[in-house]
């Protein structure tokens, strides 16, 4: 009688702890290019900017350029554009 419970209360523990651990990799995070090179710890990152001609708008005209990310072996171009705040 006591082997019985314990082996039905062994059963329940393992499976109730197996679906348990499902949960946590939800909140995974997405990163953006950006952040996948940067985060890479020991490794030399080196940036190239390529300026562009202005983009202009209703109220000024807003900073272009492409950059282009090297970290290793990994390479990425970002394009940017940047306007003064008031």
């Amino acid at each position: 009688m006591l082997k019985r419970l314990f082996s039905v209360s062994a059963i329940i523990l393992i499976t109730t702890l197996s679906y348990g651990q499902e949960i946590k990799k939800e909140s995974e995070t997405v990163k953006t290019k950006m952040e996948v090179l940067a985060s890479k710890t020991g490794s030399i990152t080196k940036f190239v900017d390529n300026k562009l001609t202005n983009l202009s708008a209703s109220d000024g005209a807003a900073e272009t350029r492409v950059r282009k990310i090297t970290n290793g072996a990994a390479t990425a171009s970002i394009y940017q554009i940047t306007k003064e705040g008031k």
